[in-house]
């Protein structure tokens, strides 16, 4: 009686183990089937497919062509450089008298990223960067503003500070400099005479 009982003991067992295993199976065969299934659908489908990427290729060649496009777009970056003009004073002069109260005011917009400036005799210039973020439009007024209020404060016999945009659209995308073993005169006439040739060309604009 105690075979038996053993006998089907482990008849029992070995069923549970297979049950197992087909458990495994079945489970590795549906991860099999979502791996691959895409695959699959595709391989069933090429005509289908291929079709779809015709589409998608005829559509993006027809969005390249006429989408417009500029061979030197206008780039619009905040920077402002306020100059001002203070005849017959020295460099230092005109730095603690006219570049660090511009400054000064200057400093107070939040939106600024940078400041530089730059004292010569009888002039100085005040560069303001602005984030990117920032409108240029708002960024000029903003200067306006905060240069009606140092004026009071510069030198009488200074000029009106004047606010300069840099428009990057008008800077030279080529520049030509002449050198040679020839006098300045000649040098001149060669460079004018490059120039006429230059301006020529259809895509030259002239300055």
């Amino acid at each position: 009686m105690a075979t038996g009982l053993t006998w089907l003991g482990s008849v029992g067992a070995k069923m549970a183990d297979n049950q197992d295993i087909q458990t495994e199976l079945q489970s590795r065969r549906v991860e099999s089937f979502k791996e691959f299934a895409a695959t699959s659908f595709a391989v069933e489908h090429r005509t289908s497919i291929v079709a779809l990427l015709a589409i998608i290729g005829v559509m993006g060649s027809i969005a390249y062509r006429t989408t417009p496009k500029e061979s030197f777009p206008e780039v619009a970056v905040p920077i402002l450089a306020i100059n001002t003009v203070y005849p017959g004073v020295s460099p230092a002069d005109v730095e603690s008298q006219v570049t660090r109260i511009i400054e000064e005011d200057l400093a107070t917009i939040s939106d600024i990223k940078e400041l530089t400036s730059t004292s010569v005799e009888g002039y100085s210039s005040v560069v303001a960067e602005f984030d990117t973020s920032i409108d240029l439009n708002e960024a000029l007024q903003k200067v306006r503003e905060k240069v009606d209020l140092a004026k009071p404060d510069l030198p009488q016999d200074a000029e009106e500070p004047s606010i300069l945009e840099f428009n990057f659209s008008e800077v030279p995308v080529l520049q030509v400099n002449l050198s040679g073993d020839y006098g300045l005169v000649r040098l001149k006439e060669i460079a004018e005479e490059l120039q006429e040739r230059l301006e020529t060309l259809p895509a030259v604009l002239r300055g």
